[in-house]
């Protein structure tokens, strides 16, 4: 998609012989820096993707978008972002199906501590109909950088990337 770095993601599907595009996904406007499709991550027919730029709220303070597949029609379930944003905190700089929960990476979230970092974990209902609006966060002391990666241990979410960098800036 035009512009730099705007991003986009293409879905693929074999027929049986040979690949075909199925769906260009983007965010909710297509913007130059959003980063769209930085992170992503499938179950079944659900796709979490991450823009940690993207113009949602403050600006370039990143988000998560949900896409659901039925059939060959992709659609925009929701957008996915905290309510207390701050520009640069780069939400969606990585995503994670966790059990019934997202996981969306903010690295540079920084709300009470110095650059800690934050992982928000959105509720997702059976069938996707709706998602919490407000997350769960976890957040790590200041001076340690979190969620850079996200990821699962059995049905919890753990930010893996809060006990891989602890040092101080």
């Amino acid at each position: 998609i035009g512009g730099q770095a705007v991003g986009a993601v293409y879905v693929y599907r074999h027929d049986g012989q040979s690949w075909e595009t199925e769906a260009t996904l983007t965010g909710d406007t297509p913007q130059a820096l959003s980063w769209f499709g930085y992170s992503t991550e499938m179950v079944g027919s659900t796709l979490l993707v991450g823009a940690y730029s993207a113009d949602v709220g403050p600006v370039r303070s990143g988000a998560a978008y949900l896409f659901e597949r039925d059939g060959a029609q992709w659609t925009r379930r929701a957008t996915l972002a905290p309510s207390d944003l701050q520009p640069g905190d780069q939400v969606g700089f990585a995503v994670a199906f966790v059990g019934r929960s997202l996981s969306i990476g903010a690295p540079y979230e920084d709300e009470g501590v110095d650059g800690g970092g934050a992982g928000y974990f959105f509720d997702v209902p059976i069938g996707l109909p709706q998602v919490t609006r407000q997350p769960s966060s976890l957040r790590v002391a200041g001076g340690a950088r979190a969620s850079f990666t996200v990821a699962a241990v059995g049905s919890a979410p753990l930010s893996r990337a809060a006990t891989l960098m602890a040092t101080g800036p």
